[in-house]
């Protein structure tokens, strides 16, 4: 990431509602996985579990300490 954007890591915004939501979509999109299919639900997938747990995991083991608490705005500063 310092190489290429000139950052030297990241932050996660994990705050309840949009920040989380936001951040977690990133995860399941990159999977593969969706919300919806047509009217079908499908955040079940294997591909949305899989996020699921990869994200947990993430916030529990990797995010900074105020991760839980975290906004866009916080994880630019």
């Amino acid at each position: 990431m310092k190489a290429n954007a000139g950052v030297a890591g990241a932050a996660m915004q994990g705050q309840k509602d949009d920040p989380n939501a936001m951040e977690f979509s990133n995860y399941l999109f990159a999977a593969g996985g969706d919300y919806l299919d047509g009217d079908d639900i499908v955040l079940n997938s294997d591909a949305g579990v899989t996020t699921l747990d990869l994200y947990v995991d993430a916030i529990q083991n990797a995010a900074q300490i105020s991760a839980l608490s975290a906004t866009l705005n916080n994880t630019i500063a």
